[in-house]
């Protein structure tokens, strides 16, 4: 793969990528699907089970996710260079918000079953860099749970008050003591 092409630039800019070697990029992009998607389609469906993992090589998408009966809520946009669907290289487990394209998309496409095909010293990488991705967004998601709760604590504490009891309440701060 030549180093100075496009693909090449924006791979090396992506955070899954971080630190790979030229030809460690190059076996692992060997073991990608390219795919042109057109405008709303929708990619990934909560609760389907994950598989693949996808960076975006053009193009725009927004992430969503549905709580019971209310409509979705929209979590993010994505644009080239962002890789979503991580979690299929850790588990099978359901996919966690739906991904729709919002206009042509060119996407990177990896599949979880190809991971025994990659290198060791690859694949170590990949899930360091994987482990970081996944640190970086539940510290962001850490952030916006505790915005939410303290939007919530004083009407919580007020229904707590006229309820005795059965409102929404924080949790109590603890004490850590090391030693």
């Amino acid at each position: 793969m030549n180093a100075e092409s496009p693909l090449h630039k924006l791979l090396a800019a992506v955070p899954l990528f971080h630190e790979l070697t030229p030809d460690e990029l190059a076996t692992f992009l060997s073991h990608c699907r390219q795919e042109e998607v057109p405008a709303g389609y929708v990619l990934i469906e909560q609760g389907e089970r994950g598989r693949h993992l996808y960076a975006v090589m053009s193009g725009g998408l927004k992430v969503s996710r549905k709580a019971g009966e209310a409509e979705p809520v929209q979590l993010a946009v994505l644009r080239a260079g962002d890789v979503f669907g991580e979690l299929a290289l850790v588990d099978f487990g359901e996919r966690s918000a739906s991904v729709t394209t919002t206009e042509p998309c060119r996407l990177l496409r990896f599949d979880r079953l190809d991971v025994v095909k990659l290198p060791p010293m690859l694949l170590a990488k990949l899930y360091r860099n994987v482990g970081t991705l996944m640190a970086g967004r539940l510290r962001e998601t850490n952030s916006l749970v505790s915005i939410l709760l303290a939007e919530k604590a004083p009407a919580a504490v007020a229904a707590d008050d006229e309820t005795q009891g059965s409102g929404f309440a924080l949790p109590q701060q603890r004490t850590v003591i090391r030693r």
